[in-house]
């Protein structure tokens, strides 16, 4: 018998039941709270995971193990550290269930939260060996920054957990082995997600072999969810081998998959649906006789990422016309591709100046317009780069290479409007630098402060405003450290920074922040401006309409119309304005300025912001500008 949701009846009576003892508990510990907030936790737990097992309540389940969550920080606060893996527990349930409904920042946050509770229960000596669980945690916390953009960063996390599940498996029985091949699968995809799928092969067979292994070892003990993870990674294995070219050596492994999920079919056929949305992860597509081999091959793109189409980016803010200083150069595209000129031959004993002519000679072709050729050159001198830090051991200077190479090709993938793959190879650049960072902070740090603030910008054109903010403040306060030592060299450079940071918050509707932090782009750019006049007119004619923008965002209506008027009179005859200088933008706030002023009787203020608009309009539509 089952309910009317399809529920078994057993189920659901359990359900009933959590629910009952959980409110009991709740008034219990509200009057009393030492002796019942324990078993309220643990009750919250078990109903939380309940739950989470149910599509429609998911919402509910992340609630109530947050509420589980607060249960056990106010037992921490009574009892201490004792209690700390009641929270990671929780913490890391609603860390998973928070990413299924893509709360995905929150999941990090949840994620980071629970194996930072770990390490601590493990490092006070509360647990007896929780390595298991926190490599649990890992993972999840790998998966969720992966979500968030931070690849790099995920493959740590998950690398770490492979190491701690290779600690914990027993070499006499093999226990442990399932646990093992299942983190292996976990970082072998995520390499081949991030291009680099040599690797991912040879990590992806060691996490078959461990299955296959496993299941000689103990076949009874093996479950249908080892199997459905054990099909899910010998069908990514295929897949990254057919995108390799290595079709031949794929067969076997898409053979093993089909084969396994009938295996699941025959055991539990009620599994067959979840062991099929797991295959459609990795492209798995049915063959029209029932198999899963047939439609296979061609039901993704050789990069091992699914198939799909990039949004557009309509993330016009409102206001609209926001004055960006971030690069803007969009040079058309030249969809022709040239044959690389560049030699063939082994690297050098020193690749560097060649990674820096290839990196020079790339810009320049994208300056042209040749974005495909430039695009190419780049993978090039990526490749060099790669080769000459893992021949150096360790060692700065073709790291520092490496990282300036993937921030120049994060740009020109950007500019060919290839979005996703761009923001890799700039997240990449940025985990690079943070690491270089102690290494050789003088040459990092200005790299790293332009990478992290493109990385803000890439994640921005994606829709990812609030992840955004992250890279944006770190680039600030990076150019905060340059401009104290070297203010002629880097103030500007701090400038342009505060006015992206103020758009990364503005977008994430955190607008006094964002007014803050623009107001501090004005400051700098009057002392810049009153260093050099004319060069730097136009950067205080973009800071301090962006500061309009900003107090109208408030409502501080009687504030907009001085820096409005400011701008305008700066600007004067708009031919003065450097054709490089995003005269687009800046027409656009101005047009929607003027109109803000009119409907709050600013009367003259706003008819000469309309007026500048159209001139601005005006040149822009001009040829050649």
């Amino acid at each position: 018998m089952e309910t009317h949701d399809g529920t078994p009846a057993a189920e659901a009576a359990k359900r009933r039941d959590l629910e009952r003892r959980v409110a009991a508990l709740r008034r219990a510990a509200a009057v009393q709270p030492d002796p019942f907030l324990g078993e309220l936790g643990y009750a919250l737990l078990e109903l939380g995971g309940l739950l989470a097992g149910d599509p429609d309540r998911h919402d509910e389940s992340i609630g109530i193990l947050g509420e589980a969550a607060d249960a056990y920080r106010d037992l921490l606060a009574l009892h201490g550290d004792v209690h700390l893996p009641g929270l990671a527990v929780a913490l890391h349930r609603q860390a998973l269930s928070l990413g299924v409904v893509g709360r995905r920042e929150e999941a990090r946050a949840a994620a980071d939260a629970a194996v930072a509770a770990l390490h601590r229960a493990i490092g006070k000596g509360v647990v007896e060996d929780g390595r298991g669980e926190l490599a649990d945690a890992l993972v999840n916390l790998g998966n969720q920054l992966a979500e968030t953009g931070r690849h790099h960063e995920a493959l740590d996390r998950i690398t770490e957990a492979v190491a701690l599940r290779r600690s914990l498996v027993d070499p006499a029985t093999g226990a442990g082995s399932g646990a093992l091949a299942s983190s292996l699968g976990d970082l072998g995809i995520k390499l081949g997600e991030m291009g680099r799928q040599p690797e991912a092969v040879d990590v992806l067979r060691q996490a078959i072999g461990t299955y296959r292994d496993a299941a000689e070892r103990a076949p009874g003990a093996r479950t249908t969810g080892d199997t459905a993870e054990h099909a899910a990674v010998a069908f990514a294995l295929a897949r990254t081998l057919t995108g390799l070219g290595r079709t031949q050596e794929a067969g076997p492994y898409f053979a093993e998959a089909t084969a396994l999920r009938a295996e699941v079919e025959a055991r539990e056929p009620r599994a067959t649906a979840f062991v099929d949305r797991l295959l459609n992860l990795y492209g798995y597509g049915r063959g029209r006789g029932g198999a899963g081999g047939g439609d296979m091959p061609g039901a993704r793109d050789e990069s091992g990422a699914g198939t799909r189409t990039e949004p557009r980016d309509e993330s016009v803010p409102e206001p609209p016309g926001e004055a960006r200083t971030e690069p803007s150069v969009e040079p058309s595209t030249d969809t022709r591709t040239e044959p690389s000129t560049e030699p063939r031959s082994a690297a050098p004993a020193d690749p560097l100046p060649d990674i820096d002519r290839l990196n020079s000679r790339a810009l320049a072709l994208a300056e042209v317009g040749r974005i495909d050729l430039a695009v190419a050159t780049l993978d090039q001198a990526v490749a060099l780069g790669r080769a000459a830090a893992a021949a150096d051991g360790g060692g700065a200077r073709a790291a520092v290479a490496l990282a300036r190479t993937l921030h120049n090709l994060g740009l020109v993938r950007a500019w060919a409007g290839r979005r996703a793959q761009a923001l890799e190879a700039v997240d990449e650049a940025v985990h690079l630098g943070r690491r270089l960072l102690v290494v050789a902070p003088d040459v990092v740090r200005p790299l790293l402060a332009e990478a992290a603030d493109s990385l803000g910008s890439r994640l921005a054109v994606l829709g990812r405003h609030r992840d955004a903010v992250a890279p944006a403040t770190e680039s600030v306060a990076l150019y905060r450290q340059l401009a104290h030592t070297d203010p002629l060299g880097y103030e500007g450079e701090l400038a342009r920074a505060l006015n992206n940071l103020g758009i990364r918050l503005t977008d994430s509707d955190r607008h006094a922040e964002s007014l803050a932090v623009t107001e501090q782009a004005v400051d700098i750019h009057r002392r810049l401006h009153r260093r050099e006049p004319e060069k730097q007119r136009d950067g205080l004619v973009h800071a301090l309409s962006n500061l309009a923008l900003r107090l109208a965002r408030i409502e501080r209506a009687d504030e907009v119309a001085q820096p409005t008027a400011e701008a305008v009179r700066l600007l004067g005859p708009v031919e003065r304005m450097h054709p490089s200088n995003d005269t687009a933008a800046l027409a656009e706030s101005l047009a929607w300025l003027a109109w803000y002023l009119r409907k709050r009787g600013h009367r003259d203020t706003a008819r000469d912001a309309a007026r500048t608009a159209e001139e601005l309009r005006r040149l822009t539509a001009k040829p050649g500008r």
